[in-house]
């Protein structure tokens, strides 16, 4: 009974949801879509808003929409409020729209349109301010105000309307009234390009012939609180020089509580580190006298001793320092130095001793100069300044990590002149004057230049309540260097810029390790950086990552810890160094005479470091080094170099069997010697031995249904670095066998499970890829099953 009433509801609403939508579409046509821009003082930033309004609408009324979209028309008087055409994309003011608050909206835009080669500005102003008129045709000018008492750039800038045709005193007199200050000691500084500051000095030039274009960058200074004077020598510079390289840096730094533990947890690795570089020290300092040596009166030395009159010149590799001196016994507190190449000119005076380390001095008081070279590395630390401070610290830098300025570098931090007792040391040379200890004659006048400190600021130090995580923000210079400015993290870290580390993430959230400390922070302009506690490198220092070498197991690298190696530092030095940690961090016991390490290369176990071997003489040391540590079974029979240790492993053909592996040490290359230790080893008479050599990476996996005949048994040689061999290194695979043995006879069954057994070995031990340089795409083979098909001249296409 109610369905004719139901239908003309449902008929109705229909109706009317169509006229609805032909009004809106109508309303659409009608309603101008555009961009509104405003620049929130509080928030210090630009922010955008859609702005909607009909075409109808006048610019008065759109305004105060604006105001509303914004939600300043509380705080903001709408006739304190106007709408400009402003281009994003340039940042630049186009023009003010003057008395055309009456003006429909559609008339102002060029009618409604799907998008504009414009947007809209909202600008405010204080009520004694008037508005300023932007003609088209002018330049937009952001205005930057220095602010010298506090050292700082207000932000954010006010932006302001410009012409060509404006001289400078007019643009200050247009400045001045903008900002409600005076014009008559205001400074003005034109930001061209980055790191090119122009002086507005000329008051009747042309903004044109400054050089102003579309849109340029002001700073402003009106204080008078500088007298006149070169610009590049004021304190206003200095400050635009800072800001211009200044940079906004978000740090992580770690909880305090992993802080205190790890300082913990260091302490024994710094003491074995420490005891480590002493006693490298010392041999370097034993084997240094034995070589120079002392000789007296007309004697010269072998390594270039030359008449040079009354100076006596030792040089060395790097670092140069001069001295002067009427004793040569002013060496005396030089006795760690590294002599390294040694060529002293001695002058001929009768009875004169000559040795650098120790010199004895004579009776004559005969001036002697000296020049030689400090080496950087744990090698060559010389204890020049009251016994303790290292020479490698000075030229490098002072405790924070912040460079000495170099002279005649052009900087814009200006250094004042030494005062009477400071100690300066260049990086090419320094020189003293006077006396080195507090027992010679001669006064003592050393000299240190100082150091220019980079800009560093927190302007915000936030701690997580969950994980703990602190985050600091930090504005910085970015021609600090990488050591200053971990010198600068040390409080708010909690510990020494030794104990931490530096990685910068990536956009992908990738981190990578910065480690050279004398790099500045120009490359990374803003960004994030992570804090890591860990042993920070010092000059000569080397993070070496542990593998233990595990032979016999489906994967025989096993990492274990990341630990530091220095220059200079014995293998039997490192071992006393690594097995506390790894007993703290593994639990892993390791006995010190069955402890090897071992070169490695990718999965491949190398060459046998010998205790007495020194790193970078003898064993090549370098960043992200990888290193195996195998733990003997008995006491280590590798003591010389000349030894080789070869993996053997034993195949038995009657049971299609593989031994594991075995180790033996050979005194000489030879295949006597090779076999004579396989017997001994396995009990297999000499001359019933045959062996062959392993192909591929370590373990150098090969069939059991192939080993017997695929591989090389028994070349023709006598030398084992000889063809097909070439075992000239320490980690090379031998298989062998007793050639007397029979070759066992397999059913099918058996072959089939000794397949699908090695099948699945080589599978675990295979390293498998899973790059593609190309996307593969599917194939389509479409099949046509009447009979018709077969005899086809056109046959389906194959995608």
């Amino acid at each position: 009974e109610n369905f004719p009433e139901r239908l003309n509801l449902a008929l109705q609403s229909i109706k009317e949801r169509e006229e609805h939508e032909i009004r809106q579409k109508e309303l659409e046509k009608s309603t101008c879509k555009i961009k509104v821009y405003y620049f929130h003082p509080r928030e210090r930033r630009k922010i955008e808003q859609k702005l909607e309004v009909h075409k109808d609408k006048t610019l008065k009324e759109a305004t105060e929409i604006c105001s509303q979209l914004f939600k300043i028309e509380k705080s903001v008087p709408l006739d304190c409020c106007r709408l400009v055409k402003f281009d994003e994309y340039q940042d630049t003011l186009e023009c003010s729209f003057g008395n055309e608050d009456d003006t429909p909206m559609g008339l102002l835009l060029g009618g409604v349109k799907q998008a504009y080669n414009f947007d809209l500005l909202l600008e405010t102003k204080r009520p004694e301010q008037v508005f300023q008129e932007y003609r088209p045709g002018g330049v937009t000018v952001k205005l930057y105000v220095a602010d010298l008492q506090n050292d700082i750039i207000q932000e954010p800038p006010v932006s302001v309307r410009a012409y060509h045709a404006q001289t400078v005193s007019q643009f200050k007199s247009m400045v001045a009234e903008v900002l409600n200050v005076s014009a008559d000691k205001m400074r003005c500084v034109l930001e061209r390009f980055h790191n090119d500051l122009k002086f507005l000095s000329v008051p009747n030039k042309t903004l044109k012939a400054e050089g102003f274009f579309k849109s340029n960058k002001v700073y402003i200074e009106f204080s008078g609180e500088e007298e006149a004077s070169h610009f590049t020598h004021t304190h206003f510079f200095r400050l635009l020089d800072r800001h211009q390289n200044t940079i906004r840096i978000h740090v992580n730094l770690p909880p305090s509580s992993d802080v205190e533990e790890f300082l913990k947890s260091s302490s024994r690795h710094d003491q074995l580190m420490k005891s480590a570089i002493t006693s490298g020290k010392s041999r370097e300092n034993s084997s240094t006298s034995l070589e120079v040596g002392s000789k007296t009166g007309s004697d010269s030395l072998d390594e270039g001793i030359s008449d040079r009159g009354s100076d006596s010149e030792i040089e060395f590799k790097t670092k140069k320092i001069t001295l002067s001196k009427s004793d040569p016994s002013i060496y005396h507190s030089c006795q760690s130095i590294d002599i390294g190449r040694v060529s002293f000119h001695s002058s001929a005076s009768e009875g004169r001793a000559c040795s650098p380390v120790g010199l004895s001095s004579s009776s004559q008081d005969t001036s002697t100069s000296a020049e030689f070279n400090v080496p950087t590395s744990y090698r060559g630390l010389c204890n020049i300044y009251d016994g303790h401070e290292d020479a490698t610290d000075s030229v490098l830098g002072d405790s924070n990590g912040r460079e000495p300025v170099e002279h005649g570098e052009s900087d814009s931090e200006q250094t004042a002149p030494p005062s009477p007792g400071e100690r300066v040391i260049h990086d090419t040379d320094f020189k003293q004057e006077g006396n080195w200890d507090s027992d010679c004659d001669n006064d003592v006048t050393v000299t240190k230049e100082e150091v220019s400190k980079r800009y560093f600021h927190i302007v915000l130090n936030e701690t997580d309540v969950l994980t703990k995580q602190r985050n600091l923000t930090v504005l910085v210079d970015k021609r600090i260097t990488l050591g200053a400015f971990k010198g600068e993290l040390e409080p708010h870290v909690g510990t020494t810029s030794d104990n931490f580390k530096v990685y910068r993430v990536y956009s992908n959230n990738q981190e990578f390790e910065s480690i050279r400390l004398t790099e500045t922070l120009s490359f990374f302009e803003d960004g994030k950086l992570n804090i890591k506690l860990g042993r920070a490198l010092k000059p000569g220092e080397y993070r070496v990552k542990i593998y233990q070498l595990l032979v016999n197991d489906p994967e025989p690298g096993k990492f274990l810890i990341d630990t530091v190696f220095a220059k200079g530092m014995s293998v039997l030095e490192s071992k006393k160094l690594v097995i506390p940690e790894i007993r703290e961090q593994c639990g892993i016991d390791i006995p010190l005479e069955r402890c090897r390490l071992r070169k490695k290369t990718w999965r491949n176990p190398g060459t046998v470091y010998i205790d007495s071997q020194i790193y970078e003489d003898e064993v090549h040391i370098f960043a992200n080094w990888e290193v195996f540590l195998q733990i003997l079974d008995g006491p280590e029979e590798m003591t010389s170099t000349s030894q080789l240790a070869i993996f053997v492993r034993r195949w038995r053909p009657s049971t299609y069997e593989l031994d594991p592996f075995q180790e033996i040490i050979l005194s000489s290359q030879t295949v006597d010697d090779l076999k004579e230790k396989i017997s001994v080893l396995s009990g297999i008479p000499v001359e019933e031995i045959e062996y062959a050599k392993g192909r591929g990476t370590f373990p150098c996996d090969v069939s059991l249904l192939e080993i017997h005949n695929d591989l090389d048994w028994s070349p023709h040689v006598t030398s084992l670095n000889s063809w097909p061999l070439y075992i000239c290194d320490d980690g090379c695979v031998l298989y062998y066998r007793d050639k007397t043995e029979k070759l066992a006879d397999l059913s099918e069954e058996r072959k089939k499970e000794l397949q699908q057994k090695e099948n699945a070995r080589m599978a675990r031990g295979t390293v498998r890829s899973s790059y593609s340089p190309r996307k593969e795409r599917a194939l389509k083979i479409y099949m046509d099953e009447s009979p018709s098909s077969c005899v086809s001249k056109n046959p389906p296409d194959l995608d």
